[in-house]
């Protein structure tokens, strides 16, 4: 039970994180995020000879993305770890682009997708940190 609700801790306050700008500031993360990530790599593979596809730049950043998780479960400074659940937060905006992207054209529906968006990434989030905690409280036990 303790699992359950340690998860749900983490799942509300992954939901906060993600809510309050999208109230705030429609969109505006995603704006952000995704012109800094994706400009960026754009701009990367222009000066290496060539117009990238955005499908080779999504991909690049879900690489990119799954690297930091691994980096983040590997070390064991917390403070890094912290700025770690900061960057993957920002980089989990990838999954607004793979939901619009699945989504047939006609969707109109803001709210829906807003909340699809907003509980997809606020999932993730909270599962990359749940058992990153996990795993740190399994290494702890056994070390003790």
């Amino acid at each position: 039970m303790i699992i359950n609700k340690k998860l749900g801790i983490v799942l509300i306050i992954a939901l906060l994180v993600y809510l309050l700008p999208e109230l705030l500031f429609e969109n505006t993360m995603l704006y952000i995020v995704g012109g800094v990530v994706g400009g960026t790599l754009q701009e990367g593979f222009k000066l290496l000879g060539g117009k990238p596809s955005d499908y080779l730049v999504f991909s690049v950043w879900v690489v990119l993305l799954i690297g930091i998780v691994f980096l983040y479960y590997r070390l064991q400074n917390k403070l890094l770890q912290y700025t770690l659940i900061i960057v993957i937060a920002a980089m989990l905006y990838v999954v607004d682009f793979f939901i619009f992207e699945m989504l047939p054209d006609n969707a109109t529906d803001y709210y829906l997708i807003s909340g699809i968006r907003i509980l997809s990434k606020s999932l993730l989030l909270s599962v990359i940190i749940y058992y990153g905690l996990y795993r740190r409280n399994k290494e702890t036990k056994t070390v003790e």
